[in-house]
């Protein structure tokens, strides 16, 4: 059995611990980032990527979509729509921290605060980097997981319909 014939066996294990893993920590960030909104104002306006308006609009709906995100996959409840905006999150946690680092700009992470907080750098970049390919797998592996006329077979399961059997 080659790779392909693997991955594709394991797939819903693979997608499982991605949720787990991806949803645990967008829920972790975001209940962080609630319990210490001014820091995380504070490490916005650090990035100097924001004006006043869009660091505090940020600082009012990063954390809410985190947690939204994180219970979803945690819950396995539209997860391929979560892994997809956890995917969009992580590129621009990348991004951002790329811009920090190549302007030499010198800010707190900003990713779990309460704890010691880690200054930007390569290795806050490998971890984001690590979270936006995790999050990235799961987006694929969740859209090549999802059945022909899912939502269809949903509403005919509830209605007593019978569908035939996948080959």
């Amino acid at each position: 059995m080659g790779i392909i014939g693997v991955a594709r066996r394991y797939q819903s294990q693979v997608i499982f611990a991605l949720r787990m893993t991806v949803g645990g920590t967008m829920l972790l960030t975001g209940l962080s980032k609630l319990q210490h909104p001014y820091e995380f104002l504070s490490a916005l306006y650090g990035y100097e990527l924001f004006g006043p308006e869009g660091a505090i609009l940020l600082a009012l709906c990063v954390p809410w979509l985190e947690i939204v995100v994180g219970v979803s996959l945690l819950s396995g409840l539209l997860h391929g729509g979560a892994f997809l905006v956890a995917t969009l999150l992580g590129a621009a946690f990348v991004f951002s921290q790329a811009h920090v680092l190549y302007n030499g700009i010198e800010t707190a992470c900003g990713c779990l605060l309460g704890a010691k907080e880690s200054p930007v750098g390569p290795l806050t970049i490998a971890e984001s980097t690590l979270f936006l390919s995790a999050s990235l797998l799961g987006s694929i592996a969740s859209i090549t997981d999802t059945p022909p006329g899912l939502p269809f077979a949903v509403a005919a399961s509830e209605s007593g319909i019978q569908s035939a059997p996948r080959s």
